[in-house]
């Protein structure tokens, strides 16, 4: 799907009360987005970053709090948990379960789609930050 495309299937410009346009669907699909929570994953950072600036310089890191491994194993797992989830639905819908609607199944498919690309983003941001890191000189 052409980012365009994608993009404005998210945002869906609407008609204001006032005649000027206004963007919804974007804050809503982020709301209803249970695939990836970045207000956790933001939430953990901090306090990782906090505990690591309480730290004495050569210190080693305390096991108190969650590490990078569990939150990304847990990001993983719920990326996974999508799409297995999204999967079944839709082959439910296939196969005419009544109880599985159009709309729950296309919801549950994008809700995957953007938590896999989250991921995806997620991975790219971590293997630049190691090549940054093995291209520092010593």
């Amino acid at each position: 799907m052409p980012f365009r495309r994608m993009l404005h299937s998210v945002i869906e410009p609407r008609m204001a009360r006032d005649g000027h346009r206004c963007f919804t669907g974007l804050r809503e699909s982020a709301m209803a987005m249970e695939g990836i929570s970045m207000d956790a994953l933001l939430a953990g950072l901090r306090a990782a970053r906090e505990a690591a600036a309480k730290l004495p310089d050569g210190a080693p890191a305390s096991q108190d709090g969650p590490d990078f491994a569990s939150l990304l194993k847990a990001g993983i797992d719920r990326v996974d948990q999508a799409q297995s989830t999204a999967g079944q639905m839709a082959e439910r819908f296939q196969l005419g379960d009544p109880d599985v609607g159009l709309a729950d199944t296309m919801l549950a498919l994008q809700k995957a789609n953007v938590s896999l690309q989250a991921m995806v983003q997620v991975r790219n941001k971590v293997v630049a930050a190691y090549q940054d890191i093995m291209n520092l000189p010593v």
